[in-house]
């Protein structure tokens, strides 16, 4: 997540298939979908093209769906997958869902010292 924050400067992240992990080492504002939802990768392409500026982590196994994997920029392996960050620009065409009905936020606070 750290290299994510690094790559992105900080942008917002979409996460699509999150694990715990995700959040507890996030360096910069999240959005997602809902804990595994079925289209969260299609929303994620949707949220992508809608928010210019922002990026996706994105599953190696849901990859090609949604996004060209030549433009996705590869992060590793944990979690049992390899990672890789997408922006509007990696979007293939193809997923088009419908608006989410919900959308969720979070960002970790600084202390003040």
């Amino acid at each position: 997540m750290e290299q994510a924050a690094e790559v992105t400067h900080g942008a917002d992240l979409v996460l699509v298939n999150w694990r715990e992990g995700h959040w507890l080492y996030a360096r910069q504002p999240m959005v997602h979908f809902g804990f595994a939802h079925a289209l969260a990768n299609e929303r994620a392409a949707s949220w992508l093209r809608e928010h210019p500026g922002t990026f996706a982590l994105v599953p190696g196994e849901l990859l090609a769906n949604c996004f060209l994997p030549e433009k996705a920029h590869p992060l590793g392996k944990t979690s049992r997958a390899d990672w890789f960050l997408v922006d509007a620009q990696a979007d293939n065409g193809v997923c088009r869902p419908e608006r989410p009905p919900e959308v969720y936020r979070f960002a970790w606070k600084q202390n003040a010292q």
